[in-house]
């Protein structure tokens, strides 16, 4: 059995496979195959717990792959989520623009030597958004909402039909030792709360 845990990030994730850590019968990872090969991507073991917000873009590959594993929705208060990334923003394109040649389609200006983005929230303010002129700081609050409400509810239209449940950050203990029975973990279920009493990564 293998556990997905998967969320917006800053929700979190960290804390749970600390957590997770003192269980003995599963072993716990976080983001534990990022910048791994696509071939090895997806590829974890059994009897293992993963928590990686990354995992939220390769569910529908993840739930072909692991069709009978369980799959844990790890959520933060929405506002509280979308202000830890704002607080984090610290990247904004220095644009040089260059005429497109004729044959592309699209806008007429492309960009050439952008900087990588720093967060998830940024690449999808300007990626997925397709967005080639730099935010206002004024409006960094309401991409970031827009990010949290579209994994979250990618993440829930694809956990309906995988064994599932959901794990919310204001009520972390009660929803880990749900958690804990469900999977029947063994080890010590004391030291592992006392993690999650403890902040990792945070803001």
């Amino acid at each position: 059995m293998r556990v997905f845990v998967v969320g917006t990030g800053r929700c979190g994730t960290l804390s749970l496979v600390r957590a997770a850590g003192h269980i003995t019968n599963f072993t716990a990872g976080h983001e534990s195959r990022w910048g791994q090969r696509p071939v090895h991507r997806l590829a974890y073991a059994d009897q293992h717990i993963e928590a990686d917000n990354r995992l939220s873009w390769f569910l529908g590959s993840l739930i072909e792959r692991f069709p009978d594993d369980l799959y844990v929705h790890l959520r933060r208060d929405a506002r509280a989520t979308a202000q830890s990334y704002v607080s984090r923003w610290k990247w904004d394109p220095p644009y040089r623009y260059h005429r497109a040649p004729r044959w592309m389609q699209g806008p007429a200006l492309y960009l050439e030597n952008t900087r990588t983005p720093g967060s998830i929230v940024e690449s999808f303010a300007y990626a997925v958004n397709g967005r080639l002129e730099p935010w206002e700081r004024s409006e960094r609050l309401a991409l970031a909402e827009q990010f949290v409400g579209v994994v979250n509810s990618n993440i829930e239209l694809m956990l309906r039909s995988v064994e599932s449940m959901t794990i919310d950050l204001e009520d972390f203990a009660a929803g880990f030792e749900a958690l804990w029975l469900r999977i029947g973990a063994q080890g010590n279920l004391g030291a592992a709360l006392v993690e999650l009493d403890r902040r990792h990564n945070a803001s």
